[in-house]
């Protein structure tokens, strides 16, 4: 499907919404959405190669894929690019969300491209975000999220913006900012928004992680490359292909 232009009359309308058990939504293109690309919640949904671009032009707090309340679901290989620097997302697992894999997505462009709220024991993995703004992840009031080799890039500040028991592990990522600023946001919330009541975690166990430039190439809002001796490269993290994402011609 080729979605797009949408809310014309209605701008909190969402263009694609999938609720409910065990559908795939593949292969699809949405842009120039008012709010929210695709929004829904169940259990067992697979969202993957789908491609957006200038979405949620009107309203914030919202995603290309926005999901609520999904058990094991998973988004894969989708590409997000060209979006506004607002509280814009590209990839958002919200409340009661649990169990769920965020997996070989790209976003370019996308200044705040990964947001997680109240939601537990979820993955990401694999997934490369670049901005040419200064980029924010964040996992407020969240609970266990496991972070592997991903690639997250901006030339300005970079924020990891995280309750005290939002991360409890991360492996083999790279985090990079050019002007050398990057923060760690952590908060004594549960996802209860409870505070904890004995001592909070300490920063989570860190397996290969690093801060290094992961000497990317390529043309501006276009998909990044890596180039020789990267040590994005060198932990296995790869560029997503986003060659089939997005509607295919019959």
């Amino acid at each position: 499907n080729h979605i797009h232009h949408d809310g014309l009359t209605y701008p909190s309308g969402i263009a694609l919404r999938c609720d409910g058990d065990d559908h795939r939504v593949a292969h699809n293109t949405f842009h120039h959405t008012t709010y929210s690309a695709i929004a829904g919640g169940g259990r067992r949904l697979v969202f993957e190669n789908n491609l957006f671009h200038h979405i949620m032009e009107a309203l914030v707090d919202g995603a290309a894929i926005y999901l609520f309340a999904a058990r094991q679901c998973v988004m894969r290989g989708n590409y997000t690019h060209s979006v506004r620097e607002e509280q814009v997302h590209a990839y958002y697992l919200d409340e009661q969300s649990e169990d769920s894999l965020v997996e070989g997505n790209l976003a370019v462009d996308v200044p705040w491209p990964i947001h997680n709220h109240m939601a537990t024991n979820c993955r990401l993995r694999g997934n490369v975000c670049v901005s040419r703004a200064p980029m924010t992840i964040s996992f407020m009031n969240c609970h266990g999220f496991v972070l592997e080799r991903n690639l997250f890039s901006t030339p300005g500040k970079l924020t990891i913006d995280s309750s005290y028991t939002g991360l409890a592990r991360l492996s083999k990522n790279v985090f990079h900012s050019g002007s050398g600023q990057m923060e760690w946001r952590l908060h004594d919330r549960l996802p209860s928004l409870e505070r904890n009541a004995g001592p909070v975690a300490p920063v989570p166990r860190n397996d290969g992680s690093v801060i290094d430039d992961p000497l990317l190439a390529g043309a501006e809002a276009e998909p990044p490359r890596l180039r020789r001796g990267s040590p994005a490269a060198a932990r296995g993290i790869r560029i997503p292909n986003m060659r089939g994402a997005g509607r295919r011609e019959r």
